[in-house]
């Protein structure tokens, strides 16, 4: 099989299935995504306090199976639930929705998605059953975004089923014995209906459920038995069950590319990213790894995924989702291709004769002055977030409030690691249930696994500040900021391979176990690049590409992710949806909603916030857009964060964005505002066709003049290099270390 789109060959340093030949039906063994964090010590550093009953999970990892015990599991993924039980919630594997539960692996595929002024939602009830009546279900191995569960049965041989993210066909791994199908309401095979009572023997089977026609197949015919609504048959040897949601459209091509499919199982999936700096590109491959020679593989492609292809997709067939369609396609890997124009870690310098005199010293006095820092996991790192950007600016404009600010940036950040007995007030602990790394005062569930991302997003970007700003992390510090990268990276060592990152769907999660029908979700798009933009600023900052590297692939494909699926740019919503941006994002469900906060403001602010210079993959007159909603929606002023959409507005129109207002949201300062937007209005707008390599700075274009920027983020010099998408060299950038620089381009 040859298709532009697909390299059939494993992906290098993917754990495939062992190198004998399985007999037919043998399941695939246990493997395991690999991590990509700091390679930190696996034994968590002193400094760390206790766990306290604020810290304590209210849920375990209860049904991990034989091989993956002992072993540290992820939490926040679409399958997290199988690990908590009682069996599963609804498993978002797109196009297939999957539940374990009594009755047996219930399947489900949406033919349509309901759409309201404020939702779209796909129905999560599976649409039959297969393989029950069960006692119970394990998690036995997972691949990056894939999972493999065991199927208990009461006085029988456990099925073992495979379901991979992408992959129409699910695999069950079937025993000799009895096997039961709910076969919905109608089954054929052999070329004619099954009647009552009735014996047939066929490897090919077609089932109606819910308006679906699910293709079956086994690896040798199988005599099947109709009786009431079931099918049921003997099973003289083990054998291979492929079941897979025939897609809409499908033509005469599908029934061969499915028999393919079926006859080569996944076994696991892996997802390496590179970043091409050369290019501007972040080149993820998805890889489902297969039994055989991968000659047979069926994917189904999200909208993000098909507009990062090289090339249009030969498309077999489509499946509706809230997100979009999917569309189906013949390969057994895919390569996607994200832009990277490049990541300012601070500001940029925006001096020249045509810059803004902007008072900054008065508001930034006042701003210092009013920095408490307060709160749990989540306030306290997000004021320290606040008070980093302070002292980004104080640097900057060689402020004499420099050192006290770095003074209590310091002093806030260091708090977190050195435990001091039971008056301290916050700590991180190591909780030994799910092998994590929790933060006391607890908040938004995060001794749950809930929205790590987002709170060690804002301490590890106020780290990485104060390694650019002249003060280096001790011992201390740096081994408990490295613990917080690898806790939402991943590890090699005492903590799970991965976290809150999600490779297929190209986002992370915020819900630690993902306990709703509609599966995981995430809420604060914006909060979620910003971690990613924080682990690479401290990589650079401690001078280790080998941690800057991976978190910059993750911001390109984050970025591409929230404007696609959040904000929605590119994309057509259903219609009766009644706006262009999502407040939640579901594994089968978008909300115009928040968990705090209904108005509009809220859905479209949360999008936004922390404003930094990594915030600039949203610039485009879309963000003048949202503003204006915003806008519109508190008839004439925005209700809560106007400052968040004056910013924002200033993505889209440079020249428009203007200051005074009152009150500002609670992570942001009078100060960054007039940053932000007088350093947009000398510099103008993002040039979206140039990018910088290495990616450290960005080109601008304003009143037809270019200006090429660069933040040097590492202790060594730069030069950073603009190219066109062709590899035309527009200008260069020569950046001494912790500085930045900006030339005529």
């Amino acid at each position: 099989m040859t298709v532009a789109l697909a390299c059939l060959a494993v992906a290098a340093g993917c754990t495939a299935a062992p190198a004998a030949e399985p007999a037919p039906g043998t399941p695939p063994a246990a493997v395991f995504g690999p991590p990509a964090g700091t390679g930190a010590s696996p034994v968590p550093p002193a400094g760390l306090g206790p766990v306290v009953a604020d810290l304590r999970p209210a849920a375990s990892p209860a049904q991990v199976g034989a091989p993956l015990a002992g072993r540290p599991v992820p939490t926040s993924q679409w399958w997290t639930s199988a690990l908590t039980g009682p069996w599963t919630q609804s498993m978002w594997a797109f196009p297939v929705v999957a539940q374990a539960g009594p009755r047996g692996l219930g399947l489900g595929a949406p033919t349509t998605v309901t759409a309201t002024a404020d939702a779209v939602t796909a129905p999560p009830a599976p649409a039959w059953w297969l393989g029950g009546p069960l006692t119970g279900v394990a998690v036995v191995g997972y691949g990056e975004f894939s999972v493999t569960l065991e199927l208990r049965r009461e006085g029988a041989a456990p099925v073992v089923a495979l379901l991979a993210q992408g992959s129409p066909v699910v695999h069950l791994w079937v025993p000799a014995g009895p096997l039961r199908i709910d076969a919905g309401t109608r089954a054929q095979g052999g070329g004619r209906t099954f009647e009552e009572g009735t014996a047939t023997d066929t490897d090919a089977v077609e089932v109606v459920a819910a308006d679906r026609t699910w293709d079956v197949r086994t690896t040798a015919a199988t005599r099947w038995l109709r009786t009431g609504s079931e099918l049921t048959t003997e099973l003289a040897a083990p054998t291979v069950l492929a079941v897979a949601p025939r897609p809409d459209g499908a033509g005469a091509r599908w029934a061969g590319a499915f028999a393919a499919a079926a006859a080569d199982p996944v076994t696991s999936t892996s997802a390496p990213m590179t970043v091409d700096a050369r290019a501007g590109v972040v080149e993820q491959r998805l890889v489902w790894s297969r039994d055989g020679d991968g000659d047979g593989g069926l994917v189904a492609l999200l909208p993000h995924q098909v507009a990062a292809l090289p090339a249009p997709p030969d498309v077999l067939g489509r499946y509706e989702t809230a997100r979009g369609p999917l569309v189906v396609v013949e390969a057994s890997e895919v390569v996607l291709r994200f832009p990277m124009r490049g990541l300012l870690v601070g500001p940029p310098p925006a001096g020249g004769p045509t810059a803004p005199s902007v008072p900054l010293a008065a508001d930034l006095a006042a701003d210092l002055a009013a920095t408490r820092l307060e709160g749990g996991s989540y306030g306290h790192p997000k004021a320290l977030g606040r008070l980093a950007l302070l002292a980004e600016t104080a640097a900057a404009t060689a402020s004499p409030d420099l050192g006290a600010a770095l003074d209590l940036l310091e002093a806030g950040v260091d708090d977190w690691f050195t435990h001091t007995g039971p008056g301290d007030a916050r700590w991180l602990a190591y909780d030994d249930v799910w092998r994590g790394i929790v933060g006391h005062p607890s908040e938004f569930g995060s001794n749950d696994y809930n929205d790590h991302h987002f709170h060690y997003g804002y301490l590890v970007r106020a780290a990485a500040t104060l390694q650019r700003l002249g003060r280096p992390a001790g011992p201390a510090r740096l081994a408990g900021i490295d613990l917080l990268v690898e806790d939402v990276m991943g590890s090699t060592g005492h903590l799970p391979p991965f976290r809150v990152w999600n490779a297929y769907q190209g986002h992370s999660a915020a819900s630690g176990f993902a306990a709703f029908a509609d599966g995981n979700n995430q809420e604060s798009s914006s909060e979620a690049v910003q971690a990613w933009e924080a682990i690479a600023a401290w990589g650079w900052a401690t001078g280790r590409p080998e941690v800057a590297g991976p978190a910059l692939a993750r911001y390109a494909v984050e970025a591409a992710a929230a404007n696609t699926y959040w904000l929605g740019q590119g994309l057509v919503r259903p219609p009766g949806y009644a706006h262009t941006t999502a407040g939640i994002v579901w594994g089968g469900k978008i909300d115009f909603a928040t968990f705090f906060d209904g108005r509009a403001e809220a859905v479209i602010g949360i999008q936004l916030l922390p404003f930094t210079f990594g915030s600039l993959y949203r610039a485009g007159p879309a963000a003048t857009a949202r503003a204006d909603e915003a806008t519109a929606a508190g008839g004439g002023l925005p209700r809560l964060w106007p400052d968040l959409f004056v910013m924002e507005r200033a993505l889209g129109d440079p020249s428009a964005a203007g200051a005074g207002l009152g009150e500002v949201e609670a992570g942001n300062s009078r100060t960054w505002l007039q940053v932000w937007t007088g350093t947009l209005r000398t510099l103008g707008r993002v040039r979206d066709d140039v990018h910088a390599d290495p990616p450290m700075g960005l080109a601008f274009e304003r009143d037809g003049t270019t200006t090429l920027a660069a933040v040097n983020g590492t202790p060594d010099p730069q030069v950073v290099v603009f190219r066109t998408a062709d590899g035309a060299v527009v200008g260069q950038v020569a950046v001494e270390p912790f500085t930045s620089a900006a030339v005529p381009g």
